[in-house]
């Protein structure tokens, strides 16, 4: 008995199916074929790729595992490999950067954010009203900043109690609000 190649794909794609399918033709989007999984007398088989997926339909009734193992693969043949850590420090490590990348960009769209609300704020105090579309951006940009503290607050190294998240989020609020003289006259 021989095993059957193992596929190893850099994306999703449908192409190992396909190479081993009859009657295959392409059809809209993607392909029809004969179905290995029943005796099928027309292409009643539907292959597609869609987005990061292959969707594999027999409208016979088939199931898309079915019709896989019928021509001697797996879900996993479609699909690239996924690479895992291996060990705890190498595990730890990973998190540790996911939680880097997560504050930098946290960071990074705060400051941004931050500027549109100073100068939101800037244009308040100076007298002037806010067009709606201002508004609208103005609502985007505190939505964002919430955003953003919501998750520097994920990724602390130890859980913080409600008082301290209080304090760390008046802040920010400060932060946002430094560049304003009249800020200064905010009750603190």
């Amino acid at each position: 008995m021989s095993l059957a190649p193992a596929y190893h794909v850099g994306s999703v794609t449908a192409q190992a199916l396909l190479d081993r399918l009859e009657l295959v033709r392409t059809s809209g989007k993607g392909w029809t074929a004969r179905c290995p999984a029943h005796k099928d007398q027309g292409p009643s088989l539907s292959v597609s790729e869609v987005s990061d997926r292959v969707l594999v339909h027999c409208f016979a009734g088939c199931t898309a595992g079915d019709v896989l193992a019928a021509v001697g693969l797996t879900w996993s043949d479609l699909f690239p490999p996924r690479h895992w850590v291996d060990g705890k420090e190498q595990r730890l490590q990973a998190q540790r950067s996911i939680r880097e990348v997560s504050r930098d960009a946290a960071l990074d769209l705060l400051a941004l954010e931050s500027k549109i609300t100073l100068i939101a704020a800037q244009q308040i105090a100076g007298g002037q009203a806010l067009s709606a579309e201002d508004e609208g951006r103005l609502a985007i940009a505190i939505e964002r900043i919430d955003l953003a503290a919501n998750t520097l607050l994920e990724h602390r190294a130890r859980p913080m109690d409600q008082r301290e998240e209080s304090r760390l989020r008046i802040k920010l609020a400060r932060a946002v609000l430094r560049g304003l003289p009249e800020a200064e006259a905010l009750p603190r």
